[in-house]
């Protein structure tokens, strides 16, 4: 007895050692990568007809496709399957809804208060004339009066407020579908298969690692109206770092897999359509994928950390605790590039791909940059890059040393999550 487990221990010591031992340096090839995404290094990649500059990644727009194209060879030069698959964004306007109510409602629910003392004031006419102002232009967003509002029951004018809101943009994103000029979008997915299985086999679960690839410019930046294609959308951090990112991982859980035996066949997915609200991810989890997920991890804005930081740098995972709280004890490494701040979805969900794998009860996390300092997020709005959504969500703003320790932090955590 005493020796079985003095071999497990022994065993589990040398897999340990071994995860520890792959650390890779990325952040030059980082920074390469998001410089010809973002448009701030031209091409040159060989492919008949791409123009030199695709810093407009909005996915309804033919620079997706060059994106893609891009991503493609980037993956071939490493002897990496991948592949395009099109999906019709109008197919997934029902999942759409659903996620908006819960992200909405999910975005809110710490704003609530201030939402229920503002509309009484704003009701009873006791609010300040700034306040008053910030109220009556929230309210017009979504197309609600004054009389409308007041009209409601005190206590019911919140949940009316959040209904209009996810209703609204709905509707907003269905009209904009009608008018699109690209009847299909993109996704490009690669494949690693485990040494240990046949990739073939619809018993063998998928591991599912993805990064937007689409970018977006809003007027105001961060929830505004869409004013692409008209204008550039550079995406450096948002989402050209975690797209970079899933690549340069990928690129070494290749020679890691032939080498190991793995709980999964990977899929690296690079989803169009998140900005418009998450339809790549929802076409993935929908319409594409027939086989058991076992986990998603999803990369999205990894390269701001703002210096006035405490105890920076920091890195976010924000996790589900009905599903995926093991899945995050994986970034509880002995050795931890960076530190990490573990956020749950109650407490703080990102609008982000993993919540079409939440919805369809697949174990995800979302890994990001710091927006939260703690694990309430009691500070979220501190430290959030603020050029998201506009043109200046460009290379002068990134930090790609920062980016690099999270790299390694997340390709660290899916070697234990694929072997221990």
């Amino acid at each position: 007895m005493a020796k079985k487990l003095y071999l497990r221990t022994l065993l589990a010591l040398m897999s340990f050692l071994l995860i520890c031992s792959n650390a890779f340096s990325s952040s030059d090839e980082i920074k390469e990568i998001v410089s010809k995404l973002s448009g701030e290094k031209a091409l040159d990649i060989g492919v008949s007809g791409l123009p030199g500059l695709i810093a407009q990644r909005f996915s309804d727009s033919t620079e997706i496709y060059h994106a893609a194209d891009y991503l493609k060879s980037l993956y071939a030069k490493n002897g990496i399957q991948s592949h395009v698959e099109e999906y019709d964004p109008s197919e997934l306007v029902r999942y759409f809804h659903d996620n908006m109510d819960e992200t909405y409602r999910e975005y809110f629910k710490s704003m609530i208060p201030m939402f229920e003392k503002d509309y009484q004031g704003f009701c009873d006419g006791t609010l300040d004339s700034a306040q008053n102002k910030k109220v009556t232009d929230r309210l017009a967003r979504v197309e609600i009066t004054k009389e409308v509002l007041c009209a409601k029951p005190q206590k019911d004018r919140v949940e009316f407020y959040i209904t209009k809101t996810v209703e609204h943009t709905t509707s907003l994103t269905v009209d904009m579908l009608k008018k699109r000029a690209l009847q299909t979008w993109p996704n490009l997915y690669a494949y690693l298969p485990a040494r240990n299985a046949d990739p073939s086999d619809p018993m063998t679960p998928l591991c599912v690692l993805g990064a937007h690839f689409d970018s977006v410019a809003r007027e105001g930046g961060s929830r505004g109206p869409i004013v692409s294609p008209v204008v550039l959308a550079p995406g450096a951090d948002d989402n050209g770092s975690g797209t970079a990112a899933i690549f340069l991982i990928a690129k070494q859980l290749k020679t890691w897999l032939s080498q190991h035996d793995s709980k999964c066949n990977f899929v690296i997915a690079h989803f169009s359509g998140e900005e418009e609200g998450l339809f790549g991810s929802l076409a993935f989890t929908r319409l594409h994928n027939q086989k058991k997920i076992l986990w998603m991890m999803n990369i999205d804005m990894i390269g701001y950390n703002k210096v006035e930081s405490p105890n920076a740098p920091k890195m976010n995972v924000g996790f589900s605790k009905t599903d995926s709280a093991d899945l995050a004890k994986y970034f509880q490494l002995d050795k931890n590039f960076i530190d990490v701040v573990f956020v749950e979805k109650n407490d703080y969900i990102y609008s982000s791909d993993q919540i079409s794998f939440w919805k369809v009860g697949v174990p995800a996390l979302s890994i990001s940059e710091q927006a939260c300092s703690n694990e309430k997020c009691t500070d979220r709005f501190d430290f959030f890059n603020p050029n998201l959504h506009t043109t200046n969500d460009r290379m002068d703003i990134m930090n790609f040393e920062y980016a690099d320790k999270i790299v390694n932090q997340t390709y660290e955590a899916i070697l234990k999550a694929i072997t221990l």
